[in-house]
């Protein structure tokens, strides 16, 4: 019960809603799917360590998307220099959050977080993955793969999550 309050707040608050309940599937009433994903990507940097200390961030995408759109509006409407937009040829170092890139993409120069919704993102060593479970989103999350680039997931996170293990 706990977990879900938790899930639903992180939701709520990434999309300044002041009450009501975060759906994952296009209805009605809540949240479609790609604003329930923009709204983890929107929150997940607060919930992870950086070396450096970072407070604000760069959302980096591959191609627009409903979530790349979601985001860059949710982005303009907070105004605490967050920043959303396309990679070029590949990602640079004004990236902190990068969404859809490959598994195995080298994120350990830039302490890139690397996130994705592609199924077995974090099996193959990504390091967050937006699943699905029944009805509702998920993270999963690969520790070592984070551990690689100095990038450490708070508590709250973790026991939102499910871990993964490449070993």
């Amino acid at each position: 019960m706990i977990r879900r309050c938790l899930s639903a707040s992180l939701v709520l608050l990434a999309l300044n809603v002041p009450s009501g309940f975060a759906q994952s599937q296009n209805t009605s009433v809540g949240y479609n799917e790609a604003q329930v994903k923009a709204a983890f990507l929107f929150r997940l940097p607060k919930f992870i360590r950086w070396p450096d200390g970072r407070t604000s961030y760069h959302f980096c995408f591959e191609q627009e998307s409903a979530v790349f759109e979601t985001l860059k509006a949710l982005a303009n409407s907070a105004s605490l220099g967050t920043q959303v937009s396309i990679l070029g040829e590949e990602p640079d170092a004004s990236c902190d959050v990068i969404f859809n890139a490959n598994a195995s993409f080298n994120a350990q120069e830039h302490h890139h977080l690397l996130v994705s919704d592609t199924k077995n993102f974090a099996n193959e060593g990504g390091m967050i993955e937006i699943s699905r479970r029944g009805s509702r989103l998920h993270l999963l999350i690969n520790t070592a793969s984070l551990e690689r680039v100095d990038l450490i997931p708070s508590s709250q996170l973790l026991k939102l999550s499910t871990l993964v293990s490449t070993d």
